[in-house]
C-alpha cells in the first residue's frame, strides 16, 4: 500500500514537472494529477501540448 502511495506521487510530480517546462502551472496540475490520477493527467497535458504546437507552427 505504501508503495502505490509513493509512486502515485512521484508520477504527479513528474507530471506536475512537465507542466511547469511547458510554461503551465506545475503545483496545480501535480494536484489534479494526485486527486484524479497521474496517468489521466499526463495524457491530457501532453494533448494540450501537441495542440499548442500544432497551432504554432
Amino acid at each position: 500500500m505504501l508503495f502505490m502511495i509513493i509512486t502515485w506521487g512521484l508520477c504527479s510530480g513528474i507530471v506536475g514537472v512537465v507542466a511547469s517546462k511547458s510554461g503551465r502551472s506545475g503545483l496545480g496540475w501535480t494536484i489534479i494529477s494526485m486527486l484524479i490520477s497521474p496517468l489521466i493527467t499526463g495524457i491530457i497535458l501532453f494533448v494540450l501540448l501537441r495542440r499548442e504546437e500544432r497551432f504554432r507552427t
